[in-house]
């Protein structure tokens, strides 16, 4: 049950890109390649700032715009970067939990080799379609500059310069998403392997014996606690620079919102294709993490439901109190480790963040076009 090798593809292209990503037993070969990989990141993106305000010079309304996105993207740039390389202790905490977890399921391996085997699915599905989708948006974006009839437009030379400067920033954000979906795909396995344990626990209670049912209940115990853990150290490794990437999204989607309606009310309807293909995959990544955050989130639930079950068949059947306090002190530790997704200390996600989002987008999409039409 080797996940580093599973994924050892998957973990060396996010080094490359500059995420740091650390894992117990690294060679010194990987170890250089993504210390070095992040350090070249930091530097090339503190010196990309003071270049992009030179080139882009943004006095213009226009190219003040790009140079304010564009300081956007490399925030994020710079911010994954330093992140990860600072949350080394964090992630090797985050591997030696899932081990021990691991440990903790002697009799499960055929069941946890095919929950990684479809986690490693996903994950290609998720980095095809990051590859496929950015290729096509490069292509479409390329395509509308250069073919443009109003090519010596300042506008558009001022986009074309942001396109070429920001590009690397761009894929990194897009990328962040796709690390940020590998950890909670693993983290949501677990929970769904610790819901499946209760569960049979509870099938059996009747059938099983007190003393190997508070066993099998001090288990659980420590795999609540490890799969806890886990979500902690994800949240610490991903809280600024995902809060970073997601506030960058929520006003790139506002301004596409923006010029969409604006394109619409002056009959430019040719204009709004492109511009909404650009946005396809961003859109895609905000969508699929808070639906993972929120499945993540319900079997959190589902666990404290499942133990409410089994407490109730006690009382009522076998009358045990030894077991019954047992139970209590579960129910109370799974109370008090909540197993969320998190990002910037504030915001968790979950299908309710996504709604608020929504929400709020629309809202400044009223207040722009109030101000500016």
């Amino acid at each position: 049950m080797d996940l580093i090798r599973i994924f050892n593809f998957h973990l060396t292209f996010f080094r490359i890109f500059g995420i740091c990503i650390q894992t117990p037993g690294m060679s010194r070969r990987t170890k250089i390649l993504a210390c070095s990989s992040a350090i070249i990141s930091v530097i090339f993106v503190s010196i990309l700032f003071p270049i992009s305000y030179i080139v882009i010079k943004p006095t213009k309304a226009n190219a003040f715009i790009n140079f304010i996105q564009g300081v956007g993207l490399m925030s994020i740039h710079l911010a994954t970067s330093i992140e990860t390389l600072f949350t080394r202790n964090q992630q090797i905490r985050f591997w030696n939990c899932l081990k021990k977890i691991e440990k903790l399921y002697p009799h499960n391996f055929e069941e946890i080799q095919n929950k990684y085997q479809a986690l490693k699915r996903t994950t290609e599905k998720n980095f095809w379609i990051f590859v496929i989708t950015s290729i096509i948006i490069e292509v479409v974006f390329s395509y509308f500059m250069f073919s443009s009839n109003d090519l010596k437009a300042d506008w558009l030379k001022n986009a074309a310069i942001a396109w070429a400067m920001y590009i690397i920033s761009v894929l990194i954000g897009r990328i962040r998403y796709l690390s940020h979906f590998f950890v909670v795909g693993i983290l949501k396995i677990h929970l769904e392997l610790f819901n499946n344990s209760i569960l049979s626990l509870k099938r059996n209670l009747r059938l099983t014996q007190t003393d190997q049912i508070v066993h099998e209940l001090n288990r659980i115990k420590f795999r609540h606690n490890f799969i806890w853990e886990m979500s902690m150290n994800i949240n610490i490794c991903h809280q600024w620079s995902q809060f970073i990437n997601v506030l960058v999204n929520f006003l790139q989607i506002t301004s596409l919102c923006y010029y969409i309606y604006y394109f619409i009310v002056n009959n430019s309807f040719i204009r709004i294709i492109p511009l909404s293909v650009c946005y396809t995959l961003l859109i895609w990544n905000i969508y699929t993490l808070a639906k993972l955050g929120d499945d993540v989130q319900k079997a959190g639930i589902k666990s404290a439901t499942l133990l409410h079950e089994i407490l109730k068949i006690n009382q009522d059947h076998l009358e045990n109190k030894f077991l019954n306090n047992c139970i209590v002190n579960l129910s109370l530790q799974i109370h008090h480790e909540k197993i969320i997704v998190t990002f910037g200390k504030i915001f968790t996600l979950n299908n309710g963040f996504l709604a608020k989002l929504t929400a709020t987008i629309a809202t400044y999409i009223v207040i722009l076009i109030q101000i500016l039409v």
